[in-house]
């Protein structure tokens, strides 16, 4: 696929939850939406910056096993047009704010799709609650913008859904 017209068509179609190199072998696991669709999306109000918003998101379930894939889709909106480029990053946080998965990807702000984060759950992953942070940073130097959003100015949001880690099967 010298074009990357499979590639292209599973990042806009499919939750990517792991990129990573070994020698000159990569390899990118992607999880086919499911759940997702069907789930429920839910408004949140967060400006990030001058420029971004994070008007809803919506996810695969609320629970996941060691293995799964958790699919966050976010739906982003452009206030204006962006100074610069900036990252997006989500996480899956434990209870003692470790983080147990994350995916970086630029954020699509203004187009119709939502932007698909896959979260990998590793293998070996204790059982209990997780919760979903949500930031935007600038990849020169890792600067997170300032967050206005529902508690306030900070530089994170923390989804207001759970998803509650189960032991495998």
């Amino acid at each position: 696929d010298p074009e990357g017209v499979v590639e292209g068509w599973l990042d806009r179609h499919a939750y990517k939850a792991l990129d990573s190199w070994v020698g000159n072998v990569r390899f990118v696991i992607y999880a086919l939406p499911q759940a997702v669709e069907q789930a429920q999306v839910q408004e949140v109000e967060a400006r990030f910056g001058e420029a971004l918003r994070l008007s809803a998101f919506a996810l695969s379930g609320r629970e996941a096993a060691p293995g799964d894939i958790v699919q966050v889709a976010l739906f982003w909106e452009a206030t204006e047009a962006p100074a610069e480029r900036y990252r997006a990053t989500v996480q899956l946080l434990d209870e003692e704010w470790q983080v147990l998965a994350q995916r970086d990807a630029a954020p699509q702000a203004g187009q119709a799709e939502a932007d698909h984060y896959g979260l990998f759950v590793p293998f070996g992953t204790p059982p209990g609650p997780a919760r979903l942070l949500v930031a935007l940073y600038r990849p020169d130097d890792g600067q997170r913008l300032p967050l206005q959003g529902p508690d306030g100015l900070a530089d994170h949001l923390l989804l207001p859904s759970e998803v509650t880690i189960r032991r495998p099967a």
